[in-house]
């Protein structure tokens, strides 16, 4: 489990997450599965329900969404 998630630290972990994808995505344009899982998780843990729908592997929703809602990365 991210170190994030064990210690509170949700918001953070997410954003270090989305980063992450952004990453992938500008260097070869596929996302990891994992990382959406595990960003879910993390939304989940927020209360964030409404963001962990978007963040289902199967979607690969625009990051720009999760960036309207404040998530800095």
């Amino acid at each position: 489990m991210p170190l994030g998630l064990n210690i509170g630290a949700d918001k953070e972990a997410a954003e270090h997450f989305l980063h992450a994808l952004s990453l992938q995505e500008s260097t070869n344009g596929n996302t990891s599965d994992q990382l959406w899982f595990t960003l879910r998780r993390a939304f989940q843990s927020m209360g964030r329900l409404d963001l962990a729908e978007l963040a289902k592997p199967e979607m690969k929703t625009n990051l720009d969404v999760f960036r309207k809602e404040g998530l800095e990365f």
